[in-house]
This record gives structure tokens, C-alpha cells and sequence, in this order.
């Protein structure tokens, strides 16, 4: 009885602490990506837990004869984000650039940009990102541009591996690295800069356990997943 009272309280927990997001619609030139696309530039509905990453809704006007199956941009620069929120592409699936900007982010999993597949253009620069696991982008093969600039970052697996269409990395400023380049010849020498200067070393891989994959996230992850 008192685990069924239990469970019944989490739940009612998660459900308060889902983030709700409020957005700004318009036409948006997104400078990374040299194009315009009909963005979705979050105005509230901060992300500061574990428990918060469900996006419960989304709201907002839209520019007339819009709606949110035309949603191909995200922005979030004036709500504080820590971790990357799930299901969002329950109301945005044709997302091609994501652009998390000066919000606190500090970390992003695979699972996280997973649903994401057209995705071409993606900014998490000036955040809290300290380590970026193997496969980050798996699921992101489209990708074009990649800003990780103003970071904290002094771990990295093999995260670029499959992006044939990468054209532009952005690392400057970063704990293990820093460089910039555009063209695919001078990245494949950043790249390789950036994995001889950033190896995933097993203390770091321990840090990053005990860190970051804790019970609560294990329990409010599958949460989510079941939600959506």
C-alpha cells in the first residue's frame, strides 16, 4: 500500500514538474546556418532537473497560415535549460536546426537528439558541456554545422564519425581544445586535433558515471518515454 501511495505521489511529481514551453513564433534568420526557418524561440519553461525534461506543451501564436508541423528551428537563449528536453518532437518532428545558446546546458545524449533525423544545423555553444559520448550524432546524419564553442569540454568520444556532410565544427574555447574550421579538409584535421587532445580516458568515463547517470534519471527518462 504504502509503494502504490508511493508511486502515485512520483508520478504526480513528474506531471507538476513537466516543462511547459512558451514560444515566440517568426520567420528567423539563423546566422550558423546562412537561412531563414520558421522558429520556435522559447520564451519560458526552464529545465533545471532531471524531472523537468518532459515537455508537457507547447504554446504560442502563430504567424497566420503556420502551425507547428512547420516548426524547422528551435531556439533557446532566455530559458534555463541544463538538460536537453524530451518530447518535443511530438509537436516539432521537422526540426533542421536546434540552436541551445547561454542557457546553463550541461549535457546532451544520444537519446536526446534521436528523433531528430533531418537535422542539419545545431548550436550549443556558450553552455556547461563537459564530456560528449560516443555516437552523439548517430542518429544525425544530415548534419552540416556543429558550434560547441564556450564549453567546458575535456572529453571526447567519437562523435563525428558518419557525418559526410559536415562542413563546419566550432570548439573554440573549450577545456582539452580549441579550434574552428570550415571546409571538409580543414575539419578532418580539427577532428583529429580534438580526439588526440580530448581522449575519453577511463577516470573521465568514471567521473562522467557517477555524475551524470544517476537513479533519478534512469526513473523520469523512462517516464518520459512511456509519456510520448
Amino acid at each position: 500500500m504504502k509503494f502504490a501511495i508511493f508511486l502515485t505521489l512520483t508520478a504526480l511529481a513528474v506531471e507538476t514538474l513537466a516543462v511547459k514551453y512558451q514560444c515566440s513564433f517568426t520567420n528567423r534568420k539563423v546566422w550558423f546556418a546562412d537561412a531563414t526557418f520558421y522558429d520556435c524561440d522559447v520564451t519560458s519553461g526552464s529545465i533545471e532537473t532531471i524531472r523537468q525534461k518532459c515537455v508537457e506543451s507547447v504554446s504560442g501564436n502563430h504567424l497566420s497560415g503556420y502551425d507547428d508541423q512547420q516548426i524547422t528551428s528551435l531556439g533557446i537563449s532566455r530559458a534555463t535549460t541544463i538538460y536537453m528536453p524530451r518530447g518535443l518532437e511530438n509537436y516539432f518532428s521537422e526540426l533542421v536546426s536546434i540552436d541551445i545558446y547561454k542557457v546553463g546546458l550541461s549535457e546532451v545524449h544520444q537519446g536526446d537528439l534521436k528523433p531528430y533525423k533531418k537535422l542539419k544545423f545545431v548550436s550549443f555553444a556558450d553552455n556547461k558541456l563537459r564530456h560528449l559520448e560516443e555516437n552523439l550524432f548517430m542518429h544525425n546524419p544530415k548534419l552540416e554545422v556543429i558550434l560547441l564553442y564556450r564549453n567546458q569540454i575535456k572529453s571526447v568520444g567519437a562523435v563525428f564519425k558518419n557525418l559526410n556532410n559536415l562542413r563546419s565544427i566550432n570548439f573554440d574555447g573549450n577545456e582539452c581544445s580549441s579550434g574552428s574550421e570550415n571546409g571538409k579538409y580543414q575539419i578532418g584535421n580539427l577532428i583529429r586535433s580534438i580526439y588526440e587532445n580530448c581522449e575519453f580516458r577511463y577516470e573521465q568515463a568514471l567521473e562522467y558515471c557517477v555524475t551524470e547517470l544517476t537513479s533519478y534519471k534512469t526513473q523520469f527518462d523512462t517516464y518520459c518515454e512511456g509519456k510520448f
